[in-house]
C-alpha cells in the first residue's frame, strides 16, 4: 500500500483523523502488517482503514486481494469470542470516530507532529535501513550492474540505490518508471554530485515540488546556478529566509543573499516595504549599500512603530531616508527611550531641523 493521489488532491478529501494518520505513514509501500506496526492499530482495524482509503483512491495496492484475505483469515484468531462474518465488509464509518471536519485543512492530520513530517524527512529517518541494503547488496557490484539494477529496482532497493555516489546510477534512477517524488527528494537531499542535482533542476515537473526545492537548498553540493534558479520565482522574503536558515549550508546562504540583493533592484516599492516590515528590519543588514525608493519610504513613513528592535534596525541602515528618520523621532517608543533617540540623531541622514526640535 502507498499513497495513490498527489498531495493537492489528498487535501480535498474528507478523511477521519485515523484515516489521515494511516495515510501519513504511506510515504513508501507498506504491507498491512507494516501499517499496523507503524500506527499501533490492530491488523483488522488497519485493514479496515486501508480499505476505506482504497475506495476513495487515496491509496493504491500492488496485490490487495491476497493481502486482504490474509488479514481477514486472522480475524477469528484476534477475536475468538466473536464469529467471523461470512462476507466481511468494512463499515463506512465507525460510530466512535470524531467528525471528519476535525481533520483540519490537510489530509493526513493525525497527531500534529507526525502529520507535519514530510516524505524526505521520513526517508532520512529510514536512511540507516536503506544504507544497509546498499552496503550489503549493491556496493560491491560493478558500475554497469548498478546502473542496470537502477532501471528495474523498486521500493526499498531503489531508495537504497539513491545513496550511490555515482552520477550515472542516479541518472538511471531518474529515468526509471518506478522513480517517484520520494526517491527524487531523497536524492536531492543526500547526493554528493552536482551533476545529478543539476539534472533534477532541469526537470520542471520535479523542480516544481516544494520539498524537492527545500532538499536541494539544504544540499551542500547545490551550485550557485541551481540556487538562483530555485529562488528566481520566489519572493524577496523567501530569499531572505533561506539566507538565514541554519539548516541551509553557508555557501547556499551566501547565494541566497546575492539573489535577495538582485531582486531588490528590480522589485516595486510595495514589495520592498513589505519585506522590511515582515522582518522588523532584520533584512536591512543584507541590503547594505542599497537604497530605498520614494514609494517604499512613503509606505514606511505612513505607519506607527512600537518595536524598539524595528527602530534600531532602521536607524542602523546607512541609506535610511531623512524623512523616515524624522518620522521615527516622532514615535512614542523613541521619545521614551533615550538610546533610540541618540541612534537616530547620530545618523548622518537625520535632517537638521528634526535635530533642533529634539
Amino acid at each position: 500500500m502507498r499513497k495513490g493521489l498527489p498531495l493537492e488532491e489528498l487535501k480535498q478529501l474528507s478523511l477521519t483523523p485515523e484515516e489521515g494518520f494511516v495515510l501519513s505513514r504511506l510515504d513508501v509501500r507498506l504491507s498491512t502488517d507494516e501499517v499496523s506496526a507503524l500506527t499501533g492499530f490492530p491488523p483488522a482495524r488497519a485493514a479496515e482503514i486501508l480499505a476505506r482509503l482504497s475506495e476513495t483512491g487515496a491509496v493504491e495496492s500492488d496485490a490487495p486481494p491476497r493481502e486482504a484475505s490474509a488479514v481477514a483469515s486472522r480475524e477469528p484468531e484476534l477475536l475468538p469470542e466473536e464469529s467471523a462474518p461470512e462476507e466481511p465488509a468494512p463499515e463506512p464509518s465507525a460510530p466512535d470516530e470524531p467528525p471528519a471536519e476535525e481533520l483540519g485543512a490537510e489530509a493526513g492530520a493525525g497527531p500534529p507532529e507526525e502529520a507535519e513530517a514530510d516524505d524526505a524527512e521520513q526517508a532520512a529517518v529510514n536512511e540507516a535501513g536503506y544504507r544497509k541494503i546498499y552496503e550489503t547488496k549493491f556496493r560491491k557490484m560493478p558500475l554497469g550492474e548498478r546502473i542496470s539494477a537502477a532501471h528495474v529496482a523498486a521500493d526499498g532497493e531503489l531508495m537504497a540505490l539513491c545513496l550511490d555516489p555515482e552520477a550515472p546510477v542516479l541518472l538511471a534512477i531518474l529515468s526509471s518508471p518506478a522513480c517517484s517524488l520520494q526517491h527524487v527528494r531523497f536524492s536531492a537531499r543526500w547526493h554528493p554530485t552536482t551533476a545529478v542535482l543539476e539534472a533534477i533542476g532541469q526537470r520542471g515537473n520535479l523542480l516544481n515540488d516544494a520539498q524537492v526545492q527545500r532538499m536541494l537548498l539544504r544540499n551542500a553540493h547545490t551550485s550557485e546556478l541551481l540556487t538562483r534558479k530555485l529562488l528566481s520565482g520566489r519572493r524577496m522574503l523567501d530569499a531572505y529566509k533561506i539566507s538565514v536558515d541554519v539548516d541551509v549550508p553557508e555557501k547556499t546562504r551566501i547565494f541566497a543573499r546575492s539573489v535577495l540583493r538582485s531582486k531588490w533592484g528590480t522589485s516595486q516599492g510595495e514589495e520592498r516595504a513589505g519585506v522590511i516590515c515582515a522582518t522588523d528590519g532584520r533584512v536591512l543588514p543584507a541590503l547594505a549599500g542599497l537604497t530605498l525608493d520614494g514609494r517604499a519610504t512613503s509606505i514606511l513613513c505612513a505607519r506607527s512603530y512600537t518595536s524598539a528592535l524595528f527602530v534600531q534596525n532602521l536607524a542602523r541602515f546607512g541609506a535610511c531616508p531623512p524623512q523616515l528618520l524624522a518620522h521615527l523621532l516622532r514615535q512614542m517608543v523613541v521619545r521614551r527611550q533615550q538610546h533610540l533617540k541618540n541612534m537616530i540623531l547620530q545618523h548622518p541622514n537625520t535632517p537638521m531641523d528634526a535635530k533642533r526640535r529634539m
